[in-house]
């Protein structure tokens, strides 16, 4: 299983056992003591989420990177064997301190990240259950009678405002499992490009080539698919820099580009692959159908989100009567019409019974 994988597989687990956690635990004795209940709950949860989520960092990102050299170099001598050149048997120990360092990075700063995400989330499930008890008090229904209510008013203020969301560096605010998803998906690809660039110099070459994809986005569309020189002073490339302007190596978050290995004598269109490399940056190279696939693939996750997020608050509302996974949603939601307008009828209602609760315990 793959660091991405992981990591989705356990933001996915920790972010369905808190749902669970609002639609399904008992509300017993006062609003006040619920609340701390709950909250406990969820920082076990979070922190349950944090040690797991360190320890697959600290584990897979050595092996990535680790493979990710022996893979490239793999390369270069099939290379070097095609062409008669010796074959190296690994980069000089003197980068080895390289590679060591490069790791740590990457470990500390994925952690770091993971790290921050978890704890503004729960920060902000701790105001929101703590503003729905104030609001429940302002609305006098705190008695150890109508704690149920109390429960109810917050389920549905996380359903209104929204919860378990991170704030990201472009602004936007996303679902801490795709902040997760996110995350892991860059850093990996940033620990093989990372690994794959300081192999190459670690055995004395300077060309590598950027992989292909049949369907990308507008920013990579011009980089992709050229010859780039990792110091820039291989005359006739460009420097791998104007692909990796960001400061990392990657071209941006969530990114699938990866770095692979070039030798000019092996390539038999050498001329060619230069010229291509050194068309202008400017113009989008992409044909219609690939700019489709593209646009088509975007919103086919931005529709599996919003079944995701739709899912989740049936699951807070309805707890055990809401479909038990997002395949069952999903599939009673696209397939068969009676069972899912029943149950939207359901969300609804349970909505109606949480407002005329609170109307009645205010009145």
């Amino acid at each position: 299983m793959s660091m991405e994988t992981e990591i989705i597989k356990l933001y996915t687990a920790a972010q369905e056992q808190i749902v669970k956690t609002f639609a399904s635990k008992i509300a017993n004795g006062t609003s006040y003591s619920f609340q701390v209940s709950l909250l406990a709950e969820i920082k076990k949860i979070l922190n349950k989420l944090s040690r797991q989520t360190e320890k697959v960092i600290e584990t897979e990102i050595p092996k990535i990177y680790n493979a990710t050299q022996a893979d490239i170099l793999s390369q270069y001598n099939k290379m070097y064997a095609a062409i008669g050149e010796t074959a190296k048997v690994a980069y000089p120990e003197a980068f080895a301190v390289v590679n060591e360092k490069a790791i740590a990075l990457l470990v500390e700063n994925t952690t770091l990240q993971m790290t921050d995400a978890v704890n503004f989330v729960g920060r902000r499930l701790q105001d929101t259950v703590r503003s729905a008890g104030i609001e429940a008090i302002t609305q006098k229904i705190t008695t150890g009678s109508t704690v149920q209510q109390t429960k109810k008013l917050l389920q549905d203020k996380l359903i209104s405002e929204g919860y378990l969301k991170v704030p990201t560096a472009s602004g936007r605010n996303m679902r801490l499992d795709s902040y997760a998803s996110l995350v892991s998906r860059t850093t990996t690809r940033e620990v093989t490009n990372t690994a794959s660039i300081n192999e190459a110099q670690g055995i004395g070459e300077d060309l590598v080539k950027m992989s292909s994809h049949a369907s990308c986005c507008s920013i990579c569309a011009a980089y992709e698919g050229r010859v780039y020189s990792i110091s820039g002073e291989t005359p006739g490339y460009p420097k791998l820099d104007l692909a990796f302007s960001n400061g990392y190596a990657n071209m941006h978050p969530n990114c699938r580009h990866v770095i692979n290995a070039y030798i000019r004598e092996f390539d038999d269109d050498a001329a060619a692959t230069q010229a291509f490399s050194n068309r202008s940056f400017d113009v989008d190279p992409r044909s219609a159908a690939d700019k489709k696939a593209y646009a088509n693939a975007q919103e086919y996750n931005r529709e599996l989100l919003r079944d995701r997020k739709q899912w989740e608050n049936y699951k807070l509302r309805l707890g055990d009567d809401a479909p038990k996974t997002l395949a069952a949603f999903r599939n009673i939601k696209n397939n068969y019409p009676d069972a899912y307008d029943k149950l939207q009828t359901e969300y609804r209602a349970s909505g109606t019974v949480i407002k005329q609760a609170v109307e009645e315990s205010t009145g």
